[in-house]
């Protein structure tokens, strides 16, 4: 940004205002730009939220308000100006615990908190990994703020890269697939989710290459600077795809028969 912004690790816009948050110093200070213009910052133009134990960890845009995520909590900021802002606290339950892990998703904030992946409908907040406690516990704690994400529409799914064990760098992705309808609807639940494991996906960013013409396209780099992109043939680089799928309880009816999966896709 042209000015002299503050130094930050957390940028979205909302309104007319470019938003930062992040800072070393004041990890709970919400700093905002001068109305339509991102090169002036005014030096009393911030709003703290949080302290230094729960500071701001992301930032999401939602049904025309602005979501603020702290360790531990979620707020909202409504207004139009520096005069007309206000922030409300959302829950006190629930926060994020990294920045590159808030993701859109049409009437939802897909999150990763403490307990694991979380979703946000502007009033209700869901638990959606359950079903993966197990892999959420092996999450590398020490490097959870390193956790991206990205969403791939063209699929209905959300990739998370993580690290695992005593892992340094992120090892591998969690692959999270929605049912569209819900997302665009009343909100993402447990329900309308499954989540797949990819190990050996050693990935520090994601990107998405949008296309009038074509379906979207998503990439993702390594530690080695190389590009790879996803969802594309059908091995990982030359060797073999290692996953599993795991799926909410599903009722199939009569238990006493013997049952089988005809098709998965």
């Amino acid at each position: 940004l042209a000015g002299s912004p503050p130094v930050a690790e957390v940028i979205t816009t909302f309104q007319n205002f470019v938003f930062l948050a992040g800072n070393n110093t004041f990890p709970y200070r919400l700093y905002f730009s001068n109305d339509g213009d991102e090169t002036v910052w005014t030096a009393t133009d911030y709003i703290d939220i949080g302290d230094l134990t729960s500071p701001i960890t992301g930032l999401g845009v939602l049904f025309g308000k602005l979501y603020i995520f702290t360790r531990r909590a979620i707020y909202e900021l409504r207004g139009y100006d520096r005069d007309t802002f206000i922030v409300d606290e959302v829950t006190l339950s629930t926060g994020c615990v990294a920045y590159k892990s808030v993701v859109k998703v049409d009437n939802n904030l897909i999150f990763l908190s403490d307990r694991g992946i979380y979703s946000f409908d502007g009033i209700n907040v869901h638990y959606l990994s359950r079903g993966i406690q197990v892999l959420v516990s092996t999450l590398n704690y020490n490097r959870i703020g390193q956790i991206v994400a990205e969403l791939y529409k063209a699929k209905n799914q959300v990739s998370f890269s993580v690290s695992t064990g005593s892992n340094t760098n992120n090892n591998e992705v969690i692959c999270m697939t929605y049912n569209p309808t819900a997302s665009e609807n009343a909100g993402i639940t447990e329900e309308d989710v499954a989540f797949a494991e990819y190990t050996g996906m050693a990935f520090n960013a994601f990107g998405l290459e949008r296309s009038l013409t074509e379906l979207d396209r998503l990439y993702a780099s390594n530690y080695a600077g190389l590009i790879f992109q996803q969802d594309k043939g059908n091995n990982d680089d030359g060797a073999g795809i290692d996953f599993s799928v795991k799926t909410p309880p599903i009722d199939m009816g009569a238990p006493e028969e013997f049952k089988r999966f005809r098709y998965i896709w």
